[in-house]
C-alpha cells in the first residue's frame, strides 16, 4: 500500500505514468488494492500483472524506468537483483538486506521504510530525470555482472572448498 500511496503522489506530478504490479498475492489483498484503486481513480494508471514468467518480466523490465521495492522487511529478493543486473536502477527500502544489494545513489536509491512520502519524492526524482537513469543503470550492471560473474562464483565456490580440505586435514 505503500507503494500505491507513493504512487498516487506521482501522479500528481506526471499523470502520463503507470505503474505495473508484477507478483501474487492473497485474494483478499488483491481486493484490498483494487478497492483502493478505484477509490483514489488509480486503476486507468495501476495495472496488476500477477505472476510472470522470466520473459515476461524481462520485457517488463526494458519499458520500466526504474524498479520499486518498498519492503518493510526483506532479506534478498532476486527480483531487486535480477534488477540490476539487467542495468534498471532499483528504490527500495533500507531493511534487512537490501542495503548491501543496493549502492544508495550509485545503482539505486535506498528509501526509509513505510514512508509513503519519501518513496514518492524519489521516484518523482529518478522519474524526472533520465540521464540520471542512465548513470543508475550502468553502475548497476557494471557492479552486479562484476560481482557475479562466472570466474568470481567459480573462485568463490574453490576457496570454500579449500578452507574445508585445509580445515579437515588440521584434525587429529
Amino acid at each position: 500500500m505503500d507503494l500505491l500511496k507513493a504512487f498516487s503522489s506521482m501522479l500528481d506530478v506526471y499523470s502520463n505514468v503507470c505503474l505495473r504490479l508484477v507478483g501474487g498475492c492473497s485474494k483478499e489483498y488483491l481486493s484490498e488494492i483494487m478497492t483502493y484503486c478505484i477509490e483514489r481513480k488509480l486503476d486507468q494508471h495501476v495495472h496488476i500483472l500477477g505472476m510472470l514468467n522470466h520473459q515476461q518480466i524481462v520485457k517488463e523490465m526494458k519499458k520500466s524506468a526504474f524498479m520499486v521495492h518498498p519492503s518493510w522487511a526483506d532479506s534478498c529478493p532476486n527480483t531487486v537483483y535480477e534488477s540490476l543486473i539487467a542495468g534498471l536502477p532499483v528504490i527500495a527500502s533500507n531493511v534487512g538486506g537490501l542495503p548491501y544489494m543496493i549502492e544508495d545513489g550509485v545503482t539505486g536509491y535506498l528509501v526509509r521504510s513505510k514512508d509513503p512520502a519519501r518513496l514518492a519524492a524519489t521516484m518523482i526524482r529518478l522519474y524526472a530525470d533520465p540521464d540520471l537513469q542512465v548513470r543508475l543503470s550502468r553502475a548497476a550492471m557494471y557492479k552486479m555482472r562484476r560481482r557475479f560473474n562466472r570466474g568470481n562464483i567459480i573462485d568463490a565456490i574453490l576457496s570454500v572448498f579449500d578452507k574445508m580440505l585445509t580445515s579437515q586435514k588440521s584434525k587429529p
